[in-house]
């Protein structure tokens, strides 16, 4: 930039100088001396492209724990659903249980007068609490269910085309 300088006044001088100073040519003296401007500019740069990377990664980590997300829905109501389907099968298991021992009973049957066809023990108290203590967990259970049907997929369907029928 000194010798651009010394060169004489013309436009040749003026597209030296100014080709130079595009280029960055510094004088002598301000060689070695870090230009404040262009230090501040390349610092904001950098901060720059740091934030935008930093964004880019943030976008691909919330796509990736989006998919996470859903992944572990997808998971629970797969867990609900084989949970309440095998608690249905025991309740249904259980009543049936139920249900045959309180129609089979064990024992004698009477076998004459207007009795016949009863349980010896039909009238005794032990089978009273037996049959109370059958019937109370089944209620429970078809009480607990009817709660819990009206949630399970499908049945909403089921509703509509039976108003519809």
């Amino acid at each position: 930039m000194d010798i651009a300088h010394k060169l004489q006044y013309g436009a040749s001088a003026l597209e030296i100088k100014e080709a130079l100073v595009e280029a960055g040519a510094k004088h002598a003296r301000h060689v070695g001396q870090v230009d404040k401007a262009m230090e501040l500019k390349r610092t904001v740069s950098d901060i720059k492209h740091e934030v935008h990377s930093q964004l880019i990664q943030n976008k691909k980590t919330q796509r990736q724990v989006s998919g996470i997300a859903k992944e572990l829905n997808k998971i629970h109501r797969d867990a609900v659903q084989n949970t309440t389907n095998s608690v249905t099968v025991v309740a249904v298991l259980f009543a049936s249980i139920a249900f045959l021992a309180i129609f089979n009973l064990l024992g004698l049957y009477l076998r004459d007068g207007p009795k016949s066809g009863k349980a010896h023990i039909f009238n005794t108290i032990a089978f009273r609490v037996f049959c109370l203590s059958v019937l109370q967990p089944c209620s429970f259970l078809l009480l607990l269910l009817s709660f819990r049907l009206p949630s399970l997929p499908g049945t909403r369907e089921l509703r509509n085309r039976s108003s519809q029928l």
